[in-house]
C-alpha cells in the first residue's frame, strides 16, 4: 500500500513538473521582452522631417539618451552590430529594414552616436504617447522600445539588459510577427503590400 502511494505521488509530481516546465517555455518565449500580441497604437509628435510616417515599412529600435544614455547607447550599438554580422539588419522574406532612434534630450552634451542612427533632440514623453493609459507604465526612458512595420508598440526590453538575448528575442519577435504585416502576391513576388491588420 505504502509503495502504491509513494508510485502515485512520484508520479504527480513528474506530472507536476511537466506542467511547470511547458508553462515556463511558454511564458519566456522571449525572455530579454515584454511582447504586446496586439501592438499598441501610438502618436508621434514630429520632430524636424521625422514624423510617424517615418516608422512605417521598418522595424525600428528607439532608445532615450537621458540620464541612462550610455547604457542605451551601448545595447543599441551591440544590437546593431550584430544584426550587421548576422546579416539580419534587413529581413531577408520581407525585405524590410531595421532603423535606430536616438530621442537625445542633451542636444548640449558631447555625445558620440552611431552615424547609422537617427537622432532626435527631444524626450520621451514629448514624443510618444499612445492611445490608451494600458502599457504606459513601460513609456520610460530606462526602457529600450520596439515598433512594428506600422509604427506601433510591438515589445519593450528593460535594464538589466542582456544584450545576446535582446538580440536572440529581436529577430524571433520579427520572424514571428511579420506575417501579420506583410503579404507578397504571388505573382508579384518582389513587392511587399501591407494589409494593415491586427
Amino acid at each position: 500500500m505504502k509503495l502504491k502511494y509513494l508510485i502515485a505521488l512520484f508520479l504527480t509530481l513528474l506530472i507536476g513538473l511537466g506542467i511547470w516546465k511547458w508553462m515556463s517555455y511558454e511564458t519566456n518565449e522571449f525572455p530579454s521582452a515584454i511582447v504586446f500580441e496586439s501592438a499598441v497604437m501610438i502618436d508621434f509628435t514630429p520632430i524636424n522631417k521625422f514624423t510617424k510616417s517615418n516608422l512605417a515599412k521598418k522595424w525600428t529600435f528607439i532608445g532615450s539618451c537621458s540620464d541612462k544614455c550610455s547604457v542605451i547607447l551601448d545595447n543599441l550599438n551591440y544590437i546593431y552590430s550584430e544584426l550587421v554580422k548576422k546579416n539580419v539588419l534587413i529581413h531577408a522574406k520581407y525585405k524590410l529594414e531595421t532603423q535606430f532612434v536616438i530621442l537625445n534630450s542633451q542636444p548640449n552634451k558631447n555625445i558620440s552616436f552611431n552615424k547609422n542612427f537617427t537622432i532626435l533632440n527631444n524626450n520621451l514623453t514629448n514624443t510618444i504617447s499612445l492611445y490608451t493609459e494600458i502599457h504606459s507604465e513601460h513609456l520610460t526612458s530606462a526602457n529600450i522600445l520596439l515598433f512594428d512595420t506600422f509604427g506601433r508598440l510591438r515589445a519593450v526590453f528593460s535594464p538589466p539588459f542582456n544584450p545576446n538575448q535582446l538580440v536572440k528575442d529581436f529577430i524571433n519577435i520579427r520572424d514571428k510577427y511579420a506575417e501579420k504585416c506583410c503579404i507578397i502576391p504571388d505573382k508579384q513576388p518582389n513587392r511587399v503590400r501591407f494589409n494593415y491588420k491586427e
